[in-house]
């Protein structure tokens, strides 16, 4: 995808468009790769819960290849990405849950199927950490002082990480760029648990935000994703 440079608040930036990829999200970073593996296993239905956009992702490449899909998502999910789903013939479960509760349902329903989830299975980051080869190689083979991210369950800084430990092996870099991550003031444990210096993911009041997508109140990979900033 482009990287374009801006000018903002008197500092030179770069914008990395994935929002034009296929189904509008980085999320086809992963999703690709993820869904490329499950055809070469010989698996045939997979199972993801999300908010909207790495079902989308999830069903789309399912769909192109020719693998039944199941998407678990709150019924508080936008509108448009449920319709997003449900155009790619996935079969899609909306639930009068919260986000972390339909996670539980999913993971309970991938039992008798193949999870495919966004940030929990490790292919999913194989394809995320792409991102960081293409901004090496965009910004003639150099990266920049810092990288501003969003930090929802994390797929797409672990990628990061993945992919920063790539480029250090091989020696192509000598140091890490600073990480910053951006999370919704309305649901945001991670930047909580960062402010307090602790390692474990403080329960917090989650609010309504349209950053929908970010908007995870208990993380998962909280822990790790705090051991990378």
């Amino acid at each position: 995808t482009p990287l374009i440079k801006i000018n903002l608040y008197e500092l030179e930036l770069f914008l990395k468009l994935d929002f034009i990829f296929p189904t509008g999200s980085f999320k086809d970073r992963g999703s690709t790769i993820l869904i490329s593996k499950i055809k070469e296993l010989g698996i045939k239905r997979v199972v993801e819960d999300s908010s909207g956009n790495a079902g989308a992702s999830i069903a789309s490449y399912s769909a192109f290849g020719g693998i039944e899909c199941d998407i678990f998502v709150p019924e508080t999910a936008s509108k448009n990405k449920i319709k997003q789903i449900e155009f790619f013939n996935a079969n899609i479960h909306k639930l009068p849950l919260s986000r972390e509760d339909v996670h539980l349902k999913a993971r309970e329903f991938a039992k008798n199927f193949y999870y495919a989830s966004h940030f929990l299975n490790p292919y999913f980051f194989q394809g995320t950490k792409t991102v960081i080869y293409e901004i090496f190689e965009e910004m003639n083979f150099k990266l920049p002082d810092s990288i501003i991210i969003p930090i929802g369950n994390g797929s797409l800084i672990i990628g990061i990480m993945i992919a920063l430990k790539d480029l250090m092996r091989s020696k192509l870099i000598d140091s890490y760029p600073k990480i910053v991550g951006v999370q919704s003031e309305n649901c945001s444990p991670i930047y909580e648990a960062y402010k307090r210096k602790i390692f474990d993911i403080p329960k917090i009041e989650k609010k309504n935000t349209i950053a929908e997508g970010i908007a995870i109140s208990n993380p998962l990979r909280g822990k790790e994703i705090l051991k990378i900033i």
